[in-house]
């Protein structure tokens, strides 16, 4: 379904709220460092039972 045009009144008082830029560009990727999704909690939980006896 496509997106609809607002054909009504606008309300708003004020121009946009976000103006500053978006951190997260900067702080959720760093060269270099290994990719966090592809980590094992730290959690004893969050551990590969298989993968421990393996390393052992």
């Amino acid at each position: 379904m496509p997106a609809q045009e607002w054909n009504g009144r606008e309300r708003r008082n004020t121009s946009d709220r976000r103006q500053s830029s978006d951190r997260r560009e900067e702080i959720r990727f760093e060269p270099g460092k290994q990719d966090r999704r592809k980590n094992r909690g730290r959690r004893t939980e969050d551990q590969d039972p298989w993968q421990k006896n393996l390393n052992d």
